[in-house]
């Protein structure tokens, strides 16, 4: 079996001034995996309010840990008088640097060609967060009944659809958000191929994703297996562990069996399982403020731990206010924090303030 690498730089003009138009990291960062920006816009334009709040909200913690973990770095290799590094669980443990310089990437995707299993990578640059290189083997062309070529160069150009329903797809990412520091991940999904305008028919996947992190805790490659599964396959998975199966769906009431799933999924991407079309209908907004519910309650702990670690940082920095020479000060609630001229103006406002 054959595998296949392209390189992107980013070089183009019309790549970088789309890349500078994405204001959210989330959607960037599902962008930059191959997916359709206007598929993108119309998703996340066609949110109800409450549940883009509670989705900010999540984003604006996991944006806050991911500022402290890189400033937290900096500042170990070039320390401030006086600055004493908060002990937090924001830091990444120094063994990552080593699993990120010996990964055997050639050596692990042999294997997957050898399983039978189709996978795609993704490279990023920590610095920019922009991706580096795609890559992928041809047997996931042969799972997914498209071919590997036109695959491959979709993704290239960030012009794919999304293979379910915009409900499944927003589920899924939100899953894998709020479990964004997690190096191994498994999820059960659908995917329904569309040649020249025509819903193909349905695939029952299980998706195996690793992710490779270095000192500062950024992604630098996140790996996706899949294989296809049967019909029995997903309903033991699903009396194993529903969260893993097509997520959020149990907490929205549906139950389907796999058999039901593949049936009715393509309804789903043609009219249930559109926002617009939810919000139009009392089923539907009801399941959508189940969700929101739900997604305030995932996100909850993840925002109480950015508000502590941000006042353990803000704390710790505080020591060495006096001892700062170089480059302009920063507010970082009430406290300043010396920063160079290639680091990030992060306003206090953009950091979760404590609770009355």
């Amino acid at each position: 079996r054959q595998q296949k690498r392209i390189c992107l730089t980013d070089v183009s003009s019309a790549r970088r001034a789309i890349h500078s138009s994405i204001r959210s990291k989330a959607m960037l960062r599902i962008w930059d995996a191959g997916y359709s920006k206007a598929s993108l816009d119309n998703l996340f334009n066609s949110l109800p309010p409450g549940l883009e709040d509670a989705m900010n909200q999540g984003l604006r913690a996991l944006d806050t840990l991911g500022w402290i973990r890189e400033q937290t770095a900096k500042l170990r290799s070039a320390p401030m008088n006086g600055f004493t590094t908060p002990e937090t669980s924001c830091t990444t443990p120094r063994r990552q640097s080593m699993e990120v310089a010996n990964f055997d990437s050639m050596k692990l995707n042999q294997e997957f060609d050898s399983l039978g299993c189709g996978w795609w990578s993704l490279s990023f640059d920590p610095a920019t967060g922009r991706r580096t290189h795609l890559e992928c083997n041809s047997l996931l062309g042969d799972i997914v009944n498209t071919h590997w070529e036109e695959l491959l160069g979709r993704a290239g150009h960030s012009d794919v659809e999304f293979p379910c329903s915009q409900l499944e797809f927003f589920c899924t990412i939100l899953a894998d958000l709020c479990s964004s520091s997690e190096k191994h991940l498994v999820r059960y999904n659908t995917s329904t191929p569309k040649r020249n305008g025509k819903i193909m028919d349905t695939l029952l996947l299980r998706r195996e994703t690793f992710r490779t992190f270095n000192d500062e805790g950024k992604i630098v490659r996140v790996q996706h297996v899949v294989t296809r599964v049967t019909e029995e396959e997903y309903d033991a998975a699903y009396r194993s562990d529903p969260s893993i199966c097509r997520p959020f769906s149990s907490v929205l009431g549906d139950y389907r069996t796999a058999s039901e799933i593949v049936a009715e999924t393509p309804r789903d991407i043609l009219f249930d399982g559109q926002f617009a079309r939810m919000a139009q209908t009392a089923e539907g907004a009801k399941k959508l403020k189940r969700l929101e519910a739900c997604l305030r309650l995932r996100f909850e702990p993840i925002i109480q731990h950015a508000e502590n670690e941000s006042r353990k940082f803000a704390a710790a920095v505080g020591n060495a206010v006096t001892a700062a020479a170089d480059g302009p000060a920063v507010d970082f609630g009430h406290r300043h924090i010396t920063r160079t001229a290639t680091d990030p103006v992060i306003e206090p406002q953009s950091l979760p303030q404590p609770r009355a």
